[in-house]
């Protein structure tokens, strides 16, 4: 029996795929994730059984759907395969370039607005390990959606469910580039509504309570390890920032007649510069390592293996663990009190600031780096309300200094 629009509309997702069938080889597979495919089924002229990939509905409606399918047995009846012929037509269009080879290009291409190097090569890593052997020798105009959900499959099933997620954004980010150059037709992740979307938000270990956040600061007062390290450690409860922003601090970025952090834009994940305002426990950190550091290196914490590079990714987590913090509790105590990592000391800050310390949630929100709009629709300027910002981070280091002198 054919296929009506209703039918195709009210198709629910099931657990499994399944298939609506249209006639004459033709039909919908409707995937669990909601995704919908044509699909035409066939034999080819040597007798073997095939599947033509018609598209994604609805952008290949019902009566298109039936045309390519009508095209394909036209085809089929002149003793031509058509999956053949859809391949050597992009081909022709192409030059059969490999997705492996649009991916590089690509990469390199969009990398330029990505914040670190690091990055970079974290992406080119995951890409090299999860998707190339899998799909890179694929010609990047006959990748289709089935050739990546089964590498985001692989990826999930080995436990890297956030991985695949992310790749499934980059490898559409490829294919978008690719089909703004003639390489492919169209972004093919598009027709994978619903599967590998985005995760719920994995909160990152923080604390809320005062008396703990006067032990963890306690401890790391006690540090004793390198000076450049110690000194990071003891910045970031003050400044709050991305761990990647403070291990990268330069000092051509602190303005010291304003006392403040002037972090590049660059270095936001928003891509919009950012003002820190430094409190006087701050600049007193800063100003004890210019002479330390700033002679020889342009990182006010350059690495120990070199001026010329700064503090390695996981150096202010790793200086955390021999204070006696590890991912199960503090000092034994309840399993509430994790880890806290550079990251966590936002959260503990955002927190405790509106709820300890009475700031209102906007201010709190753009310190941290958030964006925050108007009652417009417009994002605040880099500057708004800095005066109030600059009260509020003297006020929260005078907070952290009282809470560590508790005993």
């Amino acid at each position: 029996m054919a296929l009506s629009v209703r039918q195709i509309e009210t198709a629910k997702p099931r657990e499994r795929k399944y298939r609506l069938t249209d006639g004459h080889g033709l039909s919908l597979v409707v995937h669990p994730g909601g995704g919908r495919y044509w699909i035409q089924r066939y034999r080819r002229p040597s007798g073997q059984s095939a599947e033509l990939n018609i598209g994604v509905y609805p952008v290949i409606t019902l009566e298109r759907a039936r045309e390519a399918s009508l095209e394909a047995r036209r085809l089929l009846a002149e003793g031509i395969d058509p999956g053949a012929a859809k391949k050597a037509r992009k081909a022709s269009k192409t030059g059969d370039r490999s997705f492996e080879t649009l991916a590089r290009e690509a990469i390199d291409h969009i990398a330029r607005d990505w914040s670190s190097q690091e990055h970079h090569a974290r992406q080119v890593s995951h890409m090299q390990r999860h998707v190339y052997p899998w799909i890179g020798h694929i010609a990047a105009a006959e990748l289709s959606a089935p050739d990546v959900v089964s590498v985001l499959d692989r990826i999930d099933r080995s436990g890297r469910r956030a991985t695949a997620i992310k790749l499934k954004s980059l490898i559409g980010q490829i294919l978008r580039y690719g089909a703004a150059r003639g390489w492919c037709e169209r972004d093919v992740t598009q027709e994978l509504r619903g599967e590998y979307s985005k995760q719920a938000p994995q909160h990152r270990p923080a604390i809320t309570d005062p008396h703990k956040l006067g032990r963890l600061l306690r401890a790391m007062d006690s540090y004793n390890g390198e000076y450049a390290t110690r000194a990071a450690l003891m910045l970031s409860p003050l400044t709050f920032p991305r761990p990647d922003a403070i291990r990268r601090l330069e000092w051509s970025e602190i303005n010291w007649d304003q006392a403040q952090w002037e972090v590049p834009a660059s270095k936001m994940k928003t891509r919009t510069s950012h003002i820190i305002p430094l409190a006087t426990q701050a600049i007193a950190i800063l100003e004890d390592l210019r002479p330390l550091t700033q002679h020889r290196s342009r990182f006010v914490f350059p690495s120990v293996r070199g001026a010329d590079r700064p503090l390695s990714n996981n150096t202010i987590r790793t200086a955390m663990l021999p204070l006696g913090f590890t991912g199960d509790a503090i000092d034994g105590k309840q399993p509430d009190d994790r880890l806290v990592t550079g990251a966590g000391f936002r959260p503990t800050a955002r927190t405790m600031l509106v709820e300890r310390l009475g700031y209102p949630e906007h201010l709190v929100k753009m310190q941290i780096g958030h964006v925050v709009q108007d009652i417009h629709g417009r994002a605040y300027d880099r500057s708004t309300f800095l005066p109030e910002r600059r009260q509020m981070m003297q006020a929260w280091a005078d907070f952290c200094d009282e809470v560590k002198g508790r005993v």
